[in-house]
């Protein structure tokens, strides 16, 4: 019985300092994702922080812009953006190959051009 309480102090011990990791930046690709810019929104990330947002999606309303983004918590943020039409906030999932987010009821996902 002695035995067993160092033994299992011990292994939970181990469990828990397993179970935190580090909680660096993803990877991200730098380039164009999405669709065209016509027929899909379009963002181009450039490795110096700047970025090219197009979505004539909307004939009557197109948006064409630029500005500087940063990596904050799994998300690419976009600052300095005003315009109420663009999306901020783009989530990085698969590895740093899609960025997915939510602009009023419609939800994207873009993915890097190969």
């Amino acid at each position: 019985m002695r035995r067993f309480f160092p033994i299992a102090f011990g292994a939970v011990l181990a469990i828990i300092s397993f179970s935190f990791g580090w909680n660096s930046d993803p990877e991200i690709r730098y380039g164009k994702f999405g669709g065209d810019g016509k027929t899909a929104p379009q963002i181009e990330l450039k490795s110096d922080h700047t970025f090219h947002y197009l979505d004539q999606t909307k004939s009557s309303n197109p948006i064409d812009l630029s500005g500087t983004w940063e990596i904050k918590d799994q998300e690419v943020h976009l600052l300095n953006v005003t315009q109420k039409q663009v999306m901020k906030e783009l989530e990085i999932i698969r590895e740093g190959t899609c960025l997915k987010a939510r602009k009023q009821f419609a939800f994207y996902t873009l993915c890097h051009e190969e």
